[in-house]
């Protein structure tokens, strides 16, 4: 199987957050009725277990949306309309490891927590090096990082659906505690920078 390079721009949006630095915003939380989605999705990841084998597992949006219709009367309020729907299963403890930038179209997407989120945190990184392009067991593929080569320059914790700027360089780091950590990652057929401004 071969990959293209994906080549991209975007509109960095910064915020202020001092006289003096501005610094790139790599995440904001959304307001959502997502708590029954939540729990539908839920439901259905742990009745299809076997689907769930690695990190990323992307899902058949038409039967997600036909089988749960929060999926898309949550985003009425946006007037936003969904376009693919995947979910991320972290086992990942280690700071040190699983800093990827997503491979795909989108740039930004709206993550939603399905378990354990709480108890996670999602770190953001700056790197002047290039990735190496991995593939996962399901084929999806995504650009890996080496943590000596970034800096740490983010923070969150994913307790509320947020918009993630996906190309950035990201990692999940679970709490050993509660594991698995899953959460849901959707992206849509509008651009949606202005509910990221």
């Amino acid at each position: 199987m071969t990959y293209k390079v994906i080549a991209y721009t975007y509109r960095a949006t910064w915020v202020n957050k001092s006289n003096y630095k501005y610094v790139m915003k790599y995440y904001k939380y959304i307001d959502l009725d997502y708590k029954i989605f939540a729990e539908k999705m839920k439901s259905y990841i742990f009745s299809n277990g076997e689907m769930f084998k690695t990190f990323w597992t992307q899902l058949d949006s038409d039967l997600i949306l036909s089988n749960i219709p929060e999926t898309s009367s949550m985003f009425k309020p946006y007037n936003i309309n969904v376009m693919n729907i995947s979910i991320t299963r972290s086992f990942n403890t280690n700071s040190l490891l699983g800093l990827h930038r997503d491979y795909s179209e989108a740039e930004l997407r709206i993550n939603i927590p399905i378990l354990n989120c709480e108890k996670s945190v999602t770190n953001f990184y700056y790197s002047t090096v290039d990735p190496t392009l991995e593939i996962l067991a399901n084929g999806i593929p995504y650009l890996d990082y080496n943590y000596k080569n970034c800096t740490l320059v983010d923070s969150f914790c994913l307790d509320r659906p947020a918009i993630l700027r996906v190309k950035e360089i990201h990692q999940v780091v679970a709490n050993a505690n509660y594991l698995p950590r899953i959460s849901c990652t959707i992206d849509f057929k509008e651009n949606i920078f202005h509910l990221f401004e």
